[in-house]
C-alpha cells in the first residue's frame, strides 16, 4: 500500500494590519484634518518612528482660506517619542517625554510646517504650531494631549482575494478525506 503525502505550503508576504486614526486638531483660526496611520493600535503600545507608516495633514488659515497638504510624499515625518496608544485603544496620546516630544511634518516643497507637541519648558500641555508658506500660527497652547482617535483597521492584503483561502480549505479538507480512507483501507 503507498501513502501518498502531498504538503502544500503557499507563502505570500503577510502584511500586518494597518490603522488609520483621524486627526482633526485646530487652535484660533488654524486647523490640522487628516490622518496618520500605523501598524498597531494595541492599548498603551508605545509607538516608535517606524509604526507611523503614513500620514496626510490639510493645513487651514480659517481667517483667510489658505491651505496646504503635508503628507507622506511631500514631507518629512519628524517623531520624536512618545505617542501611545491609549488604555482603550482608541486614540493616540503624546505622553510627555523630558523636555520635548512630538510630531511633526515639514513641507519639502515651500515653508509648511504642522507641529503638535511638548515644548522645551516642560510644559504639561502640548502647543500645536502650523505653518502655512510663512503664514504661521506661532505656538498655540493646546487643550489635550490627543493627538488622534478612532482607529479602523484595514484588513490583510491577500492576492485574488479570497481565493488562495478558499483553495487552502479545499486542499486541507481533500487531505483530511485522503487519511480517512487510508485508515478504513
Amino acid at each position: 500500500m503507498n501513502l501518498e503525502l502531498l504538503v502544500v505550503s503557499i507563502a505570500s508576504p503577510a502584511k500586518a494590519l494597518s490603522y488609520t486614526w483621524n486627526v482633526n486638531l485646530s487652535e484660533g483660526v488654524y486647523t490640522a484634518v487628516g490622518t496618520v496611520t500605523t501598524d498597531t493600535d494595541a492599548a498603551n503600545a508605545i509607538l516608535s518612528a517606524s509604526d507611523i507608516t503614513s500620514w496626510s495633514y490639510t493645513l487651514t488659515d480659517t481667517s483667510n482660506g489658505t491651505t496646504d497638504t503635508l503628507n507622506s510624499s511631500n514631507s518629512t515625518k519628524g517623531y520624536l517619542a512618545k505617542l501611545q496608544v491609549d488604555s482603550t485603544g482608541n486614540s493616540l496620546i503624546l505622553l510627555q517625554n523630558g523636555a520635548y516630544s512630538a510630531v511633526d511634518s515639514h513641507s519639502t516643497a515651500d515653508s509648511s510646517i504642522f507641529y503638535f507637541g511638548y515644548p522645551y519648558t516642560y510644559g504639561s500641555t502640548p502647543d500645536l504650531a502650523i505653518t502655512i508658506n510663512d503664514d504661521s500660527s506661532g505656538d498655540l497652547l493646546y487643550s489635550t494631549n490627543v493627538f488622534a482617535t478612532a482607529a479602523t483597521p484595514v484588513p490583510f492584503e491577500i492576492p485574488f482575494g479570497a481565493t488562495l483561502p478558499a483553495f487552502g480549505s479545499i486542499l486541507a479538507l481533500g487531505v483530511m478525506r485522503k487519511a480517512r480512507n487510508f485508515k478504513k483501507a
